[in-house]
């Protein structure tokens, strides 16, 4: 079965911390270097969660990625 489409409009971005919603992993990356992730938590992202999603967790961290990169040009 195929994966769910990740898609921006499913994250959560803060200062130092993009989040999936869906499945609830987060990176982090420590104040001053955003464009780095320096810790993951994937949360329940790899498995199928109740409502039937599967995301992948290579689609959801290059999405995390894009957007914590994103956030210095967008303060």
């Amino acid at each position: 079965m195929p994966y769910t489409k990740v898609t921006r409009d499913q994250f959560e971005v803060g200062p130092n911390e993009v989040m999936h919603r869906p499945t609830g992993a987060s990176f982090t990356s420590y104040p001053g270097l955003r464009k780095i992730i320096s810790g993951v938590n994937w949360g329940r992202c790899g498995e199928r969660l109740p409502s039937g999603e599967d995301y992948s967790r290579d689609e959801v961290e290059a999405v995390a990625k894009t957007l914590m990169a994103g956030q210095e040009t967008a303060k």
